[in-house]
């Protein structure tokens, strides 16, 4: 009875299969999901159509090899798109593969964190390339450049690496009247 609750409480979502993904027991883990209307299902039903051979692929990998499979990726769930890492995990009993142990935590607004990262790294990338003027992102202590605008190369006619490497390297390029400015 103690481990029952601990299965059901869990946030996970938790379910035991076979060789073919066909779901035998599945946790209350998503209020969205009513458990009754999933018996009878194979987990890859909820993936999208393109990805369905791969996901079967995954859970027949871990029934035949008893090894863990570890996967990530979208499905269908509550007929909203959501993303999934899942572990597949081959119950043996007698060297033989008895059950699948499917443990799933959503990640979807982990992707859309990494997405909107992805979309704002683009916009800076796009911007740094479009300007002529040189900018730098740098750690102080000890000074470093992390960051080095394309227009460094443009300008100074230095590799960015020159840069990297030597973050005062610039200076070569001015003429020796200014240097006492700098």
């Amino acid at each position: 009875m103690r481990w029952k609750t601990l299965v059901e409480q869990n946030p996970d979502i938790i379910v035991l299969a076979d060789r073919d993904a066909y779901m035998h027991y599945l946790n209350h883990a998503d209020p969205g999901m009513r458990v009754e209307d999933m018996f009878g299902m194979r987990a890859c039903d909820f993936s999208k159509p393109e990805d369905r051979s791969r996901v079967l692929e995954a859970y027949r990998h871990a029934w035949d090899s008893q090894e863990i499979v570890e996967t990530e990726g979208p499905v269908i769930w509550d007929g909203k798109p959501r993303w999934f890492t899942t572990r597949i995990s081959p119950l043996i009993q007698d060297n033989e593969t008895k059950n699948l142990l499917v443990v799933a935590r959503e990640i979807t607004e982990r992707k859309q964190i990494e997405e909107s990262l992805r979309e704002s790294n683009e916009r800076f990338q796009q911007f740094t390339e479009a300007i002529d003027q040189i900018f730098w992102i740098g750690e102080l202590d000890p000074f470093r450049l992390v960051y080095l605008s394309p227009a460094f190369e443009r300008i100074f006619g230095m590799q960015p690496e020159r840069g990297y490497q030597d973050p005062y390297s610039w200076l070569e390029r001015v003429h020796p009247d200014d240097k006492r400015s700098c």
